[in-house]
């Protein structure tokens, strides 16, 4: 058994911080005793926690279970609990807690769990340490110690707070037993057993419905198979023919590219030409134009000469632009160093008049210094300057301004050194005052306690007054007694012949050997049931396989509904009809054939009977339906082909070449669009004008235009030169060049001037020409551009759309009279699939009965296999459920016999306490007998220590009279000191006031003369700083008349450079305009030779290409691609349905259909027997918790009643009872409340009992639920027991603890912990001599928590 040897506590509630207390726990009894607040209970709260890890009720959050960081006068107080304990076994284990409480800065505490730690001891001895979390800690300890967490926390360590939780609310009652009795992990057990239940319920309905979904898409799967594997043989054949196809195009496509890019070479080279001529008519018009600018022809020099000359005036023309920037540049500076000797001149002449004023004002700083010195010369009485005449020099201001700083710096000392000695003085005086304070205080104070003591004295002398009264009394009261005892015994000896204690002996052994025979009964059924759960597992398999055989036949019937058999009728009319039925059928209709034959069950059982027979004939009508759907489904695919072939032509062919015209067109017409503005000038409507004709006709229009425009351009430009030659001749020769008539001055100068205008006007004329050819020619390229653009429109819109409309009117027709047909082939094979359907449903049907039946056959054999094992095993057949009904009233019976038992206990017991009670009262007469007897001698002794008490009284009052006279005097001391105090801080006060007043004059004074000082400069070096400032402008005017010199001559060079530029250009222009004139004649010749060259090689390109027709090859490559075309719109239809047909094959619902139907089968098999094994665990564990709790109740209610019947002295209650109820909901819960039973009456103890009784119920039950719960702990603590209990349910409580001390001693490890402030109910515990020490808690000086071990005799 566990058992607790020793606890250590240190900073815990009002135990010393600095110095632990250990505690030793005897057995079976530890008494601990001590006044209310000495800390008894937190002795119970530390253990609890120890073991638990739970705080006491109301500490908030641990920090008020340690001791307090204010009255520690600490930041932070550290704690710790250790327990010495044996586990079951008696292996020796410390559990340790540490604690802190950290005083934060916030008035906050902080509480900190440190650290939790287990040592143990191995099997050498070797001290084992292992630490944990606090958490792990909390469950190590209780499965240690063999004891469940709730019995520590509730029943073994409850604090006093919580002790009375027995009669607490129904709602906290609950929670307490169910901790107890751990039922709440039980019935999550139960509840979870159901869920499950429910959710494999759920899974078995989804199971059966999936099968059913899964059976149709095995069927559907193969029919997708077989289609899949025709479709893939087509397409292979097609595949090939198209390769074939393909290479034949490639081959003839290289043959036309060849020709095509001979065709377009040639074309490319023809463009080339004329772009060529266009240039090289250009660039001779530019020529020509150029050679007529020319102002002077260089013919003797050369190219190279002529670059050599442009380079060599380019050179000349960049040094003089340098020489330009550098002469800029310069002129740059210098303007710079102008600006900057400006505004040195400036600075100067203001620095010049900040000088003069300083100079102004040097005589009225010298004369405020002086007057300031001589101030203070006169107050302070300084001799060495009084005779001194003004203004004072230099060096005695100096020496002046030295003494005065001495001056003040003796008079800052002097005050400092005076403000010491007082404040000295005054500490000197408080000192003293304070003393003769303290002196009064302890008078005070010493009086005071003699004052309380001569009070308690005082009440001490009552109290024996009292007592002598009632001794004096009691001795005339021996006689009574004497009675008293003789009719006691004479009731006693009645007593002990009514009881009949041998009878009672005799019929409670005879009850206890039908107690063990019964007992021996159920061990053999116990076994019995053991054998039987061996065998369970082959006795559940043989009741599974019933049950399979019945689900089974329950299956074959539920495979077999109305619709079923409606359908077998129709696939075989001629098998199940009786022959009344068919000779009535000719006289009846054939929509009463089904009320002629047999009813439902008979012929549910004629189908399963002739299963096997009938499922070849089956088969070979199944085989012919799909012969014929075979047919048709082939007649349909062809003209699915054919359709498609269709459909094919339409989509790849017809519809693409359509649209591809159309956005042809549409290009077309966005790019006529885009040149709109263009066209809507030269043609008045777009829609019906804009033809081919009409815009070739537009562009030769144009074209003449512009050879008009260039004619008149040369003809202009030859007029300008040709007037220019007449001008200067006329002026030279003053006659016409053309008519050769002279002329006079008058006719000269009109002739010359009609010329010059006429010449003036031709650059404009030129210009407006040249702008209107440019503009001709980019709207004659333009419209060259457009015209192929117009001419494919025209082709589109006139030929290749109306054809293709054509073509596709065609083709809808063939495709509206193939769907016609492949429409009625589809309705003609949904009739034959659907009779197929029938017929496959039938079959399956038939297939499952029949493999249900084989199935059946097999369970059958397997049941009689495992009945001759079970056979063979044991002869008992009995079930289960047999033997548990004998069990139960066997254990009936135990329970009637186990009443009859207590019966006869309860009443020896109630005799034995009556005998017992009669002899307690006879011994207590008895002991007052000889307390009266011994009386005299008391009252002499209580009249010493009266007489004792009042001679210290006297005493105590002369002394008090003393202290008074002393009190008295050390008051006037301190009045006397008070005022001398007070005088010559007054004196102090106005003293420094004066002194401070001096001080700061001083200084002020000090300090202006200082700073006059610091202004004070020498006139000599004023007026030399100002005539070299003078000097200094001067050189700076200077300097700005050279550099203003230096400026206009280096504008005046700039000026020249310029001129001389703008001269050169002129020779430079003609030297460049000879050099392009050059060029372009280079080029003309140049373009000329390409010209002929390209000739050349389109007259080879074209020798080359006759032999080849390029048409027809087109004609035979677009046989082969619409061929090609037709091959693939049939594979791309073939390979969409062999891909939707694999698609549908790999989606999850086919993949692995087979291995998933068979997994479902087995599934939903194993999900059902679970589903039952779950129905009977969740009945035995139900029962078998029911009845452990009614077993346990029942132990715990017995040992409630002797208890209770031992210990409680009133006639009201007899007994007092757990009842434990089922609620009526869904949900089993049981709920707790405790009872008081009087004769036949049953009532709730809560709210009808006394405080006494309250307290006394509630330890009842502790010590109940102690003996019953803690098999493996006999441990049990008792925190104030007899708080609200009267003297007599004291004494009798104390007597039945002594019994149970008694009965359990022998246990070992069985420990009783009983903590109290009544040393009456220690003795009466002390009585049965189980202890020889008690532990005694107190506070000493410091308040805190002592522990002292006390032998139980001083008691």
């Amino acid at each position: 058994m566990t058992s607790i040897e020793k606890l250590l506590v240190q900073g815990i509630r009002s135990f010393d911080p600095r110095e632990a207390s250990v505690i030793d726990f005897y057995s079976p009894l530890t008494l601990i005793v001590g006044q209310n607040g000495a800390g008894k209970t937190t002795i119970i709260e530390c253990l609890k926690y120890t073991c638990t890890g739970e705080m006491p009720p109301n500490c908030s959050s641990g920090q008020a279970f340690i001791h307090d960081t204010k009255i520690a006068g600490e930041s932070e107080v550290k704690a710790q609990i250790k327990l010495r304990f044996k586990n079951p076994i008696g292996k020796p284990i410390v559990a340790s807690r540490s604690l802190s409480l950290i005083q934060k800065s916030n008035k906050k505490q902080e509480y900190k769990q440190i650290d939790a730690s287990l040592q143990s001891y191995t099997g050498d001895g070797q001290k084992v340490s292992k630490s944990f979390r606090c958490s792990d800690m909390d469950k190590e300890i209780p499965d240690l110690m063999g004891v469940a967490k709730p019995i520590l926390k509730h029943v073994i360590f409850c604090h006093q707070e919580d002790s009375n939780w027995p009669l607490s609310e129904s709602s906290k009652l609950k929670l307490k037993f169910d901790e107890i009795f751990s039922a709440v992990k039980y019935t999550k057990a139960l509840k979870s057993l159901k869920d499950k239940r429910k959710e494999l319920t759920t899974l078995i309905k989804e199971l059966k419905l999936r099968l059913e979904t899964i059976s149709a898409n095995i069927e559907h799967c193969n029919r997708i198979r077989k289609e899949l594997v025709k479709a893939e043989e087509i397409f292979s054949n097609g595949n090939k023919s198209l390769e074939d196809i393909k290479i034949s195009i490639i081959e003839k496509q290289k043959t036309l590219s060849t020709i095509k890019i001979a065709e377009s070479k040639i074309q490319e080279l023809k463009n080339e030409i004329t772009v060529l001529n266009a240039r090289k008519l250009e660039m001779e018009r530019v020529k020509n134009q150029l050679f007529n600018s020319l102002t002077e022809v260089y013919q003797n020099e050369t190219d190279e000469e002529l670059v050599f000359m442009q380079s060599e005036f380019n050179r000349e023309c960049e040094t003089m632009a340098t020489a330009e920037k550098e002469l800029i540049e310069n002129s740059e500076v210098l303007l710079h160093q102008k600006e900057m000797i400006n505004s040195q001149i400036k600075e100067n002449s203001s620095h010049k008049g900040r000088l003069q004023s300083l100079i102004s004002q040097q005589d009225s700083i010298l004369s405020d210094r002086d007057k300031q010195m001589k101030e203070l010369v006169t107050r302070y009485k300084m001799s060495d300057f009084i005779q001194l005449s003004l203004p004072y020099e230099k060096d005695i201001v100096i020496k002046f301004i030295n003494e005065i700083t001495q001056k003040f710096d003796a008079l800052t000392s002097g005050i400092s050194n005076y403000s010491k000695t007082n404040k000295q003085k005054l500490n000197a005086i408080q000192m003293k005052i304070n003393q003769r304070r303290v002196d009064s205080n302890q008078f005070t104070l010493s009086s005071n306690q003699k004052r309380s003591t001569i009070a308690l004295n005082s009440k001490k002398i009552e109290s024996l007054d009292q007592e002598i009264q009632q001794h004096t009394n009691s001795i005339g009261e021996i006689d009574t007694l004497e009675k008293q005892i003789e009719t006691s015994e004479s009731q006693l000896s009645i007593l002990q012949s009514d009881a009949n204690l041998q009878e009672i002996q005799q019929s409670l052994d005879n009850l206890t050997a039908e107690k063990l025979e019964i007992e021996k009964d159920i061990q053999t059924l116990q076994s019995s049931i053991k054998l039987l759960n061996l065998q369970a597992s082959s006795r559940t398999r043989l009741d599974i396989k019933r049950k399979e055989i019945q689900q089974n036949q329950q299956n074959i019937n539920s495979q077999l509904p109305k619709q079923i058999i409606k359908s077998i009728n129709i696939i075989l009319p001629d098998e199940f009809n009786s022959p009344s039925s068919s000779s009535s059928s000719s006289s009846s209709s054939s929509s009463s054939s089904s009320s002629s034959s047999l009813d439902d069950d008979q012929f549910r059982y004629n189908i399963i009977q002739r299963v096997e027979p009938l499922l070849p004939l089956i088969n070979k009508k199944g085989e012919t339906f799909t012969t014929q759907l075979k047919e048709l489904k082939e007649q349909f695919q062809s003209l699915q082909n054919q359709k498609n072939q269709i459909d094919a032509q339409l989509t790849s062919s017809n519809e693409p070449q359509l649209k591809k015209k159309r956005l042809e067109l549409e290009s077309y017409q966005k790019l006529i669009k885009s040149s709109n503005c263009l066209l809507e000038s030269t043609f008045d409507n777009l829609d019906d004008g804009l033809t081919v004709i009409s815009f070739e006709n537009k562009i030769n229009q144009m074209k003449q235009s512009l050879e008009k425009q260039e004619k008149s351009f040369i003809v202009l430009e030859s007029e300008d030169i040709l007037y220019k030659e007449y001008i200067e001749k006329a002026n030279q020769d003053k006659e016409c060049s053309l008519c050769k008539n002279e002329m006079n001055g008058s006719e000269l100068k009109s002739f010359v001037h009609t010329l010059e205008s006429h010449c003036n006007d031709i650059p404009n004329q030129l210009k407006t020409l040249r702008i209107e050819i440019d503009n001709a020619k980019n709207q004659l390229e333009k419209f060259n551009k457009l015209l192929p653009i117009i001419v494919k429109r025209e082709e589109i819109i006139e030929k290749s759309i109306p054809e293709l409309k054509e073509t596709q009117q065609n083709l809808l027709e063939k495709q509206l009279q193939s769907n016609e047909l492949v429409k009625k082939r589809q309705s003609q094979i949904e009739s034959l699939e659907s009779q197929l359907a029938l017929y496959q449903q039938v079959r399956l049907v038939f297939q499952s009965i029949d493999q249900t039946k084989r199935s059946i056959q097999s369970i059958e054999s397997e049941i009689q296999k495992e009945e001759q094992e079970i056979r063979k095993q044991s002869s008992d057949l009995r079930t289960i459920e047999e033997v548990e009904k004998d069990l139960d009233i066997q254990q009936q019976q135990l329970k009637t016999i186990e009443k009859e038992i207590s019966n006869y206990t309860n009443k020896q017991k109630n005799d034995q306490i009556k005998i017992f009670e009669k002899e307690r009262q006879l011994i207590s007469m008895k002991n007052q007998l000889t307390t009266i007897k011994s009386a005299s001698g008391i009252i002499d002794l209580l009249r010493d220590t009266k007489k004792e008490l009042q001679s210290s009284n006297q005493q105590l009052q002369l002394d008090i009279e003393k202290l008074q006279h002393s009190i008295d005097d050390s008051n006037n001391d301190v009045k006397q000191l008070e005022s001398e105090f007070q005088q010559l801080e007054v004196e102090v006060e106005k003293k420094m006031e004066t002194y401070s007043k001096e001080k700061n004059t001083f200084s002020v004074r000090l300090d202006s003369i200082n700073s006059l000082q610091s202004k004070i400069v020498d006139s000599s070096e004023l007026s030399k700083q100002l005539n070299d400032i003078q000097e200094k402008t001067k050189e700076l005017e200077t300097n700005l008349q050279t550099l203003t010199q230096d400026y206009l001559i280096g504008q005046q060079h700039i000026s020249t450079i310029q001129q001389n530029l703008s001269s050169k250009d002129i020779t430079k222009r003609a030297i460049s305009d000879n050099i392009s004139f050059r060029q372009h004649k280079n080029n003309v010749e140049q373009i000329f030779r390409q010209i002929t060259r390209k000739n050349e090689l389109i007259k080879e390109m074209m020798q080359s290409q006759l032999d080849i027709d390029s048409n027809k090859l087109e004609q035979e490559i677009n046989s082969l691609k619409s061929k090609f075309d037709q091959i693939t719109g049939q594979t791309a239809i073939l390979q969409s349905q062999i891909n939707s047909n694999r698609q549908e094959l790999s989606k999850p619902t086919y993949k692995n259909i087979e291995e998933i139907n068979k997994d479902l089968l087995i599934k939903l098999q194993t999900t059902e027997t679970i589903g039952k094994d779950l129905d009977k665990y969740y009945k035995a564990l139900d029962k078998s918790l029911m009845k452990y709790h009614t077993l346990k109740m029942d132990e715990i209610n017995r040992s409630i009643k002797e208890i209770w019947q031992t210990t409680y002295k009133g006639s009201d209650i007899d007994t007092i009872e757990i009842r434990s109820e089922e609620s009526g909901t869904a949900n089993k819960t049981i709920n707790y409340r405790v009872v008081m039973i009087k004769g036949d009456v049953e009532l709730d103890m809560r709210g009808r009992c006394s405080a006494g009784q309250k307290v006394l119920a509630c330890l009842v039950i502790r010590l109940a639920l102690a003996e019953n719960f803690c098999s493996n702990c006999g441990i049990l603590a008792l925190d104030e027991p007899t708080s609200h209990l009267d003297r007599a349910n004291i004494e009798s409580f104390a007597n039945s603890l002594l019994n149970i001390i008694e009965s359990r001693k022998s246990q070992k490890g069985f420990q009783l912990i009983i903590i109290t402030h009544d040393e009456e109910f220690v003795q009466y515990l002390s009585r049965g001599n189980y202890c020889d020490y008690y532990w005694r808690v107190t506070k000493n000086a410091n308040q805190h928590s002592h522990l002292e071990r006390k032998e139980i005799a001083e008691l």
